[in-house]
């Protein structure tokens, strides 16, 4: 079980990207079966206020050729906790062992998986609507003052305002299928 931490939500910090990008770029030790890796979550969107994790998307052919290959993320410092309660995806945490802080959250899935999608057609709306953007952070500090100290029920929370503005993003995106 990933232990709840406590909630602190930051400025944007334009260090993000680069810090996504590069583990992305270690996550190449998977080679093939690594098909795609997005940067996604509100550390993705610029100018939005974050908790300081970012939030990567790593799409592989297989699902389960991930998971029997999952030593090789623990090798660079993951730790994997299967699906940790969303269906098809695959969830690994990385933590700086200097800092002792959690700075990735990693969501795998096998390419074409909904939740994926749908996980970056959020992302797009959020990028694409800084209106929303702005309503999401307020929704954020709501939710931090009812749960500054656990992490897990502070994005609970969040969840109603997710799926209305989810909702719009599949239907912006032309997700017909979903939306």
């Amino acid at each position: 079980m990933v232990p709840s931490i406590p909630v602190h939500l930051s400025h944007y910090d334009p260090a993000w990207p680069d810090i996504a990008a590069a583990h992305m770029a270690r996550l190449g030790i998977l080679g093939p079966l690594l098909v795609e890796t997005h940067h996604i979550g509100s550390t993705s969107v610029p100018g939005l206020a974050a908790k300081p994790v970012v939030d990567l998307i790593g799409l592989v052919s297989d699902i389960d050729e991930l998971e029997r290959r999952q030593s090789e993320l623990e090798a660079i410092g993951y730790v994997a906790y299967g699906e940790f309660g969303v269906p098809g995806r695959r969830f690994f945490t990385w933590d700086d062992p200097e800092a002792n802080t959690r700075v990735i959250n990693l969501h795998c899935y096998q390419v074409g998986a909904e939740t994926a999608r749908h996980q970056l057609a959020f992302r797009d709306y959020l990028r694409a609507h800084p209106e929303v953007a702005e309503d999401y952070f307020h929704e954020k500090q709501r939710a931090m003052k009812l749960f500054p100290d656990n992490s897990t029920l502070y994005a609970q929370e969040k969840g109603a305002f997710i799926r209305a503005v989810l909702d719009k993003a599949l239907a912006w995106v032309g997700d017909a299928k979903t939306a």
